[in-house]
């Protein structure tokens, strides 16, 4: 029940039933905490109770400032009259039994039975499992099993499904979807699972005699909640429900000024930003927008001070981004609606957010102006002689008529912030690893990426002048006039080029020819028929590897007709120039029957490629299968396929931790020399100014270990991307988007150095897991980061920490300010400033309404990868799992009991579970990333008797999900351990308007660029449904979005007619969505409106966060051709069900419930 928005509290009402006459004692559930004493009349005081709902209102409306969930009081029965339990009361029957009332004992009413008259099957289609010997019930296969019954017959334990009926249906010969999981409930958890439906009035009176004895409970009861008051996961994401709604409008500065401390929207919600003089959220987000005011009040709360930092998410003004292709707008009904689409989303490509771009001078060299004591550049929050930062004068600082009312603003600079002599140039070079299955099909899709970059190249020449005129629009209106413009860049023309690398030696084919570079006329070899393919072999890589040519000789210039030419004819040609130098040999007889891996000179090829770009920087891409097992870098294989490995915490660790950070002696070390070359390699990157990329294309099961860690470093350090396509039937599409994401990415930057300043009494204690190297600053300031590269995906992790005295007591704000200094895609040198003012606080309840959940889930996810990474001297025999496990629950339990100790919360009676407004998902956040496939264990445990054929995650599977967990975004960060289900069953021409576009309407008539970007069309969504095993139909169609991928889930009993209209085959034979129906057009609508969430911008300018393309996966229920990874996908994906390794959701609030109350009652 949702009242006031004050305070959320849960009700645990437990449930007790009278043992056997033969026994005088009571039984609780494991997590039960003791009965409350009675009352001194034996019943509870209806008035009393009253009264003490008055007094939480009354707090309510004060300064709680949390939502309250208070469980509706149960109606009086003969059966069940009181809440509190007593040895002599009389025991009523569990509720919807013959003879009950339907309200559990103290607690809510349960859900109203089903229609039908016997529990429905499970969703794979299965039934459950027969009946075994007297008093043993077999589990039933896959994690999320049916949940057991209430009760049983007498001397039977209430485990197990009931009996199957004979009016159901056979069992499926084929595994479903729920017989194949990645972890399987053990028999002594089986009665913790949740119950199923009971039986319906009809049921009970049709066989009386059947079914009564089956519900006499005889086993422990458990505590229970109303699982219709917890709280649920909202989809932020999701566009606005209502079609008249716009996106709303935040104004950081106002919010500043407001009596009430207001946070941000969400992170992974739909909104823009007026800058008025404070930095946008989506460029910084505080986990508390009331900074506690010394460390005392800190710890008080229990939350970590942090800001997480993306300063590329918004383009700057001049940015001319990649066209988004939208999806198709014809089969709207409402055909002017359709007119009022194509013509709004035509006019509404501007995005008003962008960051203004100022020059300091003419010729663009000279100082952005900053406080000569904190090194602070002007910001809004100067007084007229007062630095906000240091409170030191600078009245001697020349601002120059420089406009202050802009949180961001980016400054063009040169002279001393220019630390190269050339700027880093567009060079994109490709390594192919030899022993690609396939390669041919790779070789066209690079093909592919250099047409696609020199269309973009054409593009943005095109519209370089009408952009400039925009500028100058812009501009004139919202700065000053007498401040200089930026001149229009000139726009650098990319090259690329592409080479095979074998652990045999280095192919390079190229063209040979007098004129290389297209300097000249761009109409000379028209037809290309003079051009003279040349082939260089370079056959000793193993030891030191180099490129042979300059990058100039092997590259073309895709800005010129004749470098497109040239490079279509080297793509087209090289396949066929190569293929009798890379036919493999065949393997000579051997007895050993042990599968080799392929060879690959992966070390090799990425040390050639940062020597190509040694003196130009860029970008490099490898593309591999296996890890490098050939020659320099070669790394062994640490797990040799074995589920040994994975009962040994510290060989484990050695999996998923990259070896580049193990700080075992070499002595211990499973890999030093490995180790020292990837180490020496980033570095190196970093002061070439060198992006290394990784993409790993597989099959489903890797037949090898793949080492995902190691090169995920590399990738870390330098700024690339890492990413693993795992053999679904679509990923040439999904290579191709990675590939050009990273190509025609216009709006990141090079050559990057960031920076966080604080005010008094805060400083910066760390950068949390973020890409580059951090170099500690000699003069005490706060440490830099160095980057080779940087997107609008780098999110920068900052975590602070008060300094001794904490901050000054006449200072009631915090400020903070990003400085970002990269060279743009153009070649211009930019100074990216962000500042943003904070309330100070020493009001613990305010704190905790200043809580931005997804800052602080972002943060604490860092936290815990950080703990996996950096072993701790305490934690022996390298159980380091195991402690960030315990890190998650014992941060999350001393957030929530802080707030009941400190905050006006301890007044509340001890059998409720209150939860701040803000954090009211935190426990269902840590619940759902200790499941997640970063922090749950590989194995079931040995007392659960299951026994598993491989681990879940593998090492490389966990070592992929802590790369993207380190460098999460807040907007990405529920999402990334609780999927969004949608039900895509009913979207049919007459199911109403879910997958059409809908344009918001107008009140009065918008006469500013934000509000007409308020308006911008959207696709609306369905509502979503629980990631629960039990939500699932057999006979439904669901969309589930993990974050990584997106997972079209098609149900056993789905008719052939349904699927008929929603798939096809292309001419491959592989099963997609159907482009050409009205219905498959609306599923296809929704994933694109789901791949571009948790983006920012409106209209084809959107920066989407997400860190990779997610592909859509066709799972079919009942498959037995599907690999069994896809089923495990849609599994992995039911986080509120329980697991061998973890509670559901509501099991896990009871003992998140119990811990919370032995804190509290410990020092209290």
């Amino acid at each position: 029940l949702f009242t006031d928005p004050i305070e959320c509290v849960f009700s645990f009402t437990m449930s007790s039933w009278r043992p056997p006459p033969s026994s005088g004692s009571h039984h609780y559930g494991r997590f039960a905490p003791p009965p409350p004493p009675p009352p001194p009349n034996g019943t509870v005081n209806t008035h009393d109770a009253n009264k003490q709902n008055q007094q939480e209102q009354s707090y309510s409306n004060g300064a709680g400032n949390s939502t309250r969930f208070v469980p509706p009081t149960p109606m009086p029965s003969t059966t069940a009259s009181h809440n509190v339990l007593h040895s002599n009361s009389s025991i009523p029957p569990p509720p919807h039994m013959p003879g009950g009332s339907g309200v559990g004992v103290g607690g809510p009413p349960h859900p109203p039975p089903p229609r039908h008259p016997h529990p429905p099957p499970p969703f794979a289609g299965e039934l459950p499992p027969p009946p075994g010997p007297p008093g043993h019930y077999p589990p039933p296969p896959g994690g999320h099993s049916m949940p057991p019954p209430r009760g049983g017959p007498p001397g039977a334990p209430s485990v197990g499904p009931p009996p199957p009926h004979p009016s159901h249906p056979p069992p499926p010969p084929h595994p479903t979807i729920a017989s194949m999981t990645r972890s399987y409930p053990s028999p002594a958890r089986s009665s913790q699972q949740l119950h199923p439906p009971p039986p319906t009035t009809a049921q009970s009176q049709s066989q009386p005699q059947q079914q009564q004895p089956q519900y006499i409970p005889r086993s422990k009861p458990k505590p229970k909640i109303d699982p219709a008051q917890i709280p649920r996961a909202p989809i932020f994401t999701r566009p606005q429900s209502q079609k008249d709604e716009p996106i709303p409008i935040y104004y950081p500065s106002r919010a500043l000024s407001l009596d009430k401390v207001v946070p941000p929207p969400l992170a992974d919600s739909r909104f823009l930003v007026e800058d008025d003089g404070n930095a946008s959220p989506q460029l910084i987000r505080s986990t508390l927008y009331a900074i506690p005011k010394d460390s005392y009040f800190a710890r008080r709360t229990g939350i970590d001070m942090g800001l997480l930092c993306t300063p590329l998410a918004i383009h700057s003004q001049d940015t001319i981004p990649r066209p988004i292709q939208m999806p198709t707008t014809t089969t709207t009904n409402d055909t002017s609606n359709n007119a009022d689409i194509h013509h709004t989303l035509q006019d509404r490509n501007k995005d008003p957010q962008r960051i203004s771009v100022l020059q300091i001078n003419d010729n663009g060299v000279g100082i952005v102006p900053k406080c000569p004591v904190c090194h602070v550049y002007a910001n809004p929050f100067w007084t007229a002689t007062t630095c906000n930062f240091c409170r030191s004068s600078h009245r001697h600082v020349d601002i120059g008529g420089m406009p202050l009312q802009y949180g961001t603003v980016e400054y063009e600079v040169g002279g001393p912030y220019i630390t190269r002599v050339t700027p880093a140039q567009p060079v994109h070079v490709y390594a192919l690893d030899a022993s690609l299955p396939q390669l041919e099909l790779h070789i066209q899709l690079l093909q592919n990426v250099g047409i696609y970059m020199a269309q973009q190249y054409n593009y943005s020449m095109s519209a370089s002048s009408q952009q400039q005129q925009q500028q100058q629009q812009y501009q004139r209106q919202s700065l000053s006039r007498n401040r200089q413009q930026p001149s229009q860049p000139t726009l650098l023309r990319p090259r690329i080029g592409c080479c095979i690398v074998a652990h045999t030696g280095l192919y390079m084919v190229y063209c040979k020819k007098a004129n290389r570079n297209g300097g000249g006329d761009n109409n000379a070899n028209a037809k290309g028929d003079d051009l003279e393919l040349a082939l260089t072999l370079m056959s000793d890589i193993t030891d030191d590897p180099f490129c042979p040519l300059p990058p100039e000789s092997w590259t073309c210039d895709m800005g010129t007709d004749s470098g497109v030419r040239e490079y279509n004819q080297v793509m087209s040609k090289m396949y066929e120039m190569l293929k009798p130098l890379l036919t493999p040999k065949q393997p000579s007889s051997s007895k050993s029957n042990k599968v080799q891996p392929n060879p690959s000179a992966g070390g090799a090829a990425l040390a050639i490629l940062a020597n190509v770009l040694e003196h130009t920087g860029g970008k490099a891409t490898y593309i591999t299968h296996t890890r490098p097992n050939r020659g320099i870098g070669s790394i062994r294989d640490r797990e040799q396929k074995s589920l040994t490995i994975y009962t040994k915490s510290d060989r484990e660790r050695e999996l998923y931790t990259p070896i580049q950070l193990l700080q075992e002696s070499s002595a211990t070390h499973p890999d030093p020399s490995a180790a020292q070359f990837y180490t020496n390699l980033g570095n190196q990157c970093v002061k070439d100014r060198v992006s290394l990329n990784v993409y790993f294309v597989t099959r489903a099961q890797p037949s090898t270990f793949l080492d995902i860690a190691t090169l995920s470093e590399v990738c870390r350090v330098t700024g690339g991307k890492l990413h693993w396509i795992r053999g679904n039937s679509r990923w040439p599409e999904q290579l191709q988007e990675e590939l050009l994401r990273n190509a025609l990415d216009v709006d990141s930057g090079s050559d990057a150095i960031f920076k966080v300043r604080c005010s008094e009494g805060i400083q910066v204690k760390s950068y949390m897991t973020a890409s580059g190297i951090t170099v500690d600053n000699v003069l005490g300031d706060s440490p830099e980061i160095e980057l080779s590269n940087v997107g609008a995906q780098t999110c920068i992790g900052v975590e602070l920490e008060h300094r001794v005295g904490g901050m000054p007591k006449a200072v009631n704000h915090a400020y903070f300010q990003s400085v970002l200094l990269y060279t743009t895609s153009t070649g211009k040198r930019r100074l990216r400033v962000s500042t943003m003012g904070l309330r100070a606080s020493v009001d613990p309840a305010q704190i905790f309404r200043s809580a931005d959940f997804s800052a602080v889930t972002a943060m604490l996810t860092r936290h815990a990868i950080a703990h996996v990474w950096k072993k701790r001297p305490e934690e022996e025999h390298g159980r380091v799992l195991e402690g960030a496990r315990k890190d998650v629950g014992d941060r999350c339990e001393k957030i929530l009991s802080n707030y009941r100790m400190y905050t006006s919360a301890k007044n509340s009676p001890p059998g409720q579970l209150i939860l701040p407004e803000t954090l009211q998902l935190l426990p269902l956040y840590c619940m759902c990333l200790l499941k997640s496939s970063m922090f749950r264990p590989s194995l079931p445990k040995r007392e659960s008797g299951v026994r598993v054929n491989h681990p879940s995650p593998s090492g490389d599977e966990r070592a992929y999900s802590l790369h993207h967990g380190a460098g999460i975004h807040p907007a990405l960060s529920l999402l990334q351990v609780h999927p969004n289900i949608f039900s895509v069953s009913e979207l049919k021409p007459n199911d109403g308007d879910v997958g059409e576009w809908h344009i918001p309407s107008f009140e009065d008539r918008p006469t500013t660029e934000m509000e007409l970007a308020a308006h911008h069309p959207f696709i609306k969504m369905p509502r979503s449904i629980h990631p629960s095993i039990t939500c699932l139909e057999e006979d439904g169609i669901y969309l589930i979005d993990d974050g990584l991928s997106i997972i079209l889930c098609i149900g056993q009993n789905v008719s052939g007619e349904v699927k008929q209209e929603l798939l096809e085959k292309d001419e491959l034979g592989n099963v997609i969505v159907s482009p050409r129906t009205d219905y498959g057009q609306r599923v296809l609508r929704l994933v694109w409106q789901m791949r571009i969430f948790c983006s920012i911008g409106t209209g084809t300018e959107s920066s989407t966060l997400r860190p990779t393309y997610p592909p859509i996966i066709a799972v079919f229920s009942g498959s037995e051709k599907q690999d069994t990874y896809y089923k495990e996908l849609v599994l992995n994906a039911m986080v509120h069900d329980s697991t061998t390794d973890e509670d559901d959701y509501v099991e896990f609030l009871c003992g998140l419930h119990r811990k919370i109350r032995d804190t509290v009652s410990a020092k209290s």
